[in-house]
């Protein structure tokens, strides 16, 4: 009897030699697969997950495992990673921050005469709006907006105006550090700063 001829009616191929470059971690974990090398070789390819996994980004990096991962893998996007959210000068996930935030300050200072100079020399920044207001019962403030002019402000009573002032009058100034404008309050008082 021919071996060979039984071998190839149950299918089995006679004379061909084994082929292929395959090793066990390249194939799923528990199947059997022939390479070059042999028959019966059992994979150990690690399957890492069998259903549909999302991942959501944060502030450390995350890695998935080599292996085989049966379901959909999802990383979640939003649509509020935009430059405009994102503080000028950050670079979150490749996108460039455009953002320019308010600056703000807030403190106390002595006017010593009337009429007399509130000086705040310690901003980080160039203050757009500042607020200076009596901490007595006198309701006396005095403001400074740059959308309306950066070269006046106001000095109230109450609610009504008592004079618009030049900012640079008598020395006064307005700069990427401070500002010092004249106040008609005597004593302590409050100011605040945006920039």
């Amino acid at each position: 009897m021919d071996i060979t001829n039984v071998l190839r009616a149950h299918g089995i191929g006679v004379g061909k030699k084994l082929v292929g470059d395959a090793q066990p971690s390249d194939v799923r974990a528990g199947k059997t697969f022939s390479n070059a090398d042999g028959n019966d070789k059992v994979g150990t390819l690690p399957v890492r997950a069998t259903s549909a996994q999302t991942i959501t980004p944060g502030t450390a990096s995350q890695v998935l495992q080599a292996g085989i991962y049966d379901g959909d893998i999802t990383v979640l996007g939003d649509a509020d990673l935009i430059a405009a959210n994102i503080k000028n000068g950050v670079n979150i996930f490749g996108v460039l921050g455009s953002l320019n935030p308010l600056n703000s300050a807030s403190g106390t200072a002595n006017s010593v005469n009337p009429y007399g100079f509130v000086t705040v020399n310690s901003l980080s920044f160039k203050p757009k709006i500042i607020i200076i207001e009596s901490t007595d019962s006198n309701v006396q403030t005095v403001t400074y907006c740059e959308l309306f002019s950066s070269t006046t402000y106001r000095q109230h009573t109450g609610n009504q105006i008592i004079s618009i002032k030049n900012v640079s009058d008598n020395g006064g100034y307005v700069n990427n550090t401070g500002f010092q404008l004249i106040c008609p309050m005597i004593g302590s008082v409050r100011w605040v700063a945006f920039g």
